[in-house]
This record gives C-alpha cells, sequence and structure tokens, in this order.
C-alpha cells in the first residue's frame, strides 16, 4: 500500500518518451490504477498524435 500517492494520475516524460503509472500516483485502490492506467494511455495517444507525421 503507498504511504505517500503523488496526487498526478501519472507521469510522462515527453522528451524521453517514458512513462509511470499505478496505484501509488493517484490512490491505493483498484480503481486509482485503472484511473492511473487511463491517464497513461492518454499521455501516450497524444505523445503518439504529436509525432505522427
Amino acid at each position: 500500500m503507498p504511504i505517500n500517492p503523488i496526487s498526478e494520475d501519472s507521469l510522462f516524460v515527453e522528451s524521453q518518451a517514458i512513462g509511470a503509472c499505478g496505484d501509488w500516483c493517484t490512490a491505493p485502490r483498484i480503481e486509482g490504477a485503472v484511473l492511473s492506467g487511463f491517464s497513461m494511455a492518454d499521455r501516450v495517444m497524444k505523445y503518439i498524435h504529436k509525432h505522427q507525421s
């Protein structure tokens, strides 16, 4: 169980195209993990769309 969630849905560094997500980001429950995963998927899709040409 995460002691201090970071209060961000997920982390993504565009310059390195790397991210992290999980229940430790938002809340120590399965719902926190799912919402964090959705957030990461959104960030990755935006990154891909931005860099497609």
